[in-house]
């Protein structure tokens, strides 16, 4: 592969450095170093600026010629508006290419968010500052035996036991004034959830706060501890037998 030319010793650096039309003669000559002058056999060389709306130049574009040529005011002024609107071409360009490259990154974090969000092992509910329940996921189904579209718009009370709810829309208000990442429960005591059928199962819930397109949303992820209350009750009634 061979080699880019250097720009600081071709005639395309005067027009970088000068932002504007530059005409050679004998350009060999002049740049000697830039080996494409000689690859094409130039004599005459006519390189004008592409410029962004910055006027900053991004490109350089130059026509050779074999022989002399001539160049007219009214052939420099069309140059430059050609150079001028390949510029803001390619600034469009480039503008397009980063909303789209911007835009796939958005999905792409987007899709990951909604991978974790609905393979969680733990069951994942995400309800509205009224208390009223926007989405779960597939293990929240499974857990609380109730279908997605049956939890969709009940408060999140419906998960609880009876005897609580009450008093746990003003837990929930307070929580909301001053939302923070933090375990719910009172001290000493194991909350509990409710099936569809009734069933009580004691569980550890985390509350976090999550801005979305919608406004605040609490995300409260839930896990059945079942199984460990079992194992700490056989531990202590292995403890009394002894």
């Amino acid at each position: 592969m061979r080699a880019a030319a250097r720009i600081d010793i071709t005639p395309c650096a005067t027009v970088q450095e000068s932002k504007d039309f530059r005409v050679y003669d004998r350009v060999q000559e002049r740049f000697p170093q830039a080996s494409f002058l000689s690859e094409h056999s130039a004599f005459s060389y006519c390189g004008f600026p592409v410029l962004d709306s910055s006027t900053t130049v991004t490109a350089v574009i130059c026509l050779l010629d074999d022989k002399p040529h001539e160049f007219t005011k009214e052939n420099q002024d069309v140059l430059r508006i050609i150079g001028q609107r390949v510029g803001l071409e390619l600034e469009r360009h480039e503008s397009v290419r980063a909303s789209r490259k911007a835009a796939a990154e958005v999905q792409r974090t987007q899709q990951r968010f909604a991978d974790l969000f609905e393979f969680s092992s733990d069951a994942i509910v995400m309800a509205n500052p009224d208390g009223i329940i926007v989405q779960v996921n597939r293990q929240a189904e499974s857990m609380f035996g109730w279908a997605r579209a049956e939890l969709v718009g009940q408060p999140m009370e419906a998960l609880m036991p009876t005897e609580g709810r009450a008093a746990h829309v003003g837990l929930r208000n307070r929580f909301m004034e001053s939302a923070t990442a933090r375990p719910m429960g009172v001290w000493g005591q194991v909350p509990h959830g409710v099936k569809k059928d009734g069933t009580l199962f004691p569980v550890d819930i985390s509350l976090a706060p999550m801005e979305s397109e919608e406004g605040l949303l609490i995300a409260a992820a839930v896990r059945d501890i079942s199984e460990k209350k079992q194992l700490e009750e056989q531990y202590h009634q292995a403890q009394k037998m002894e």
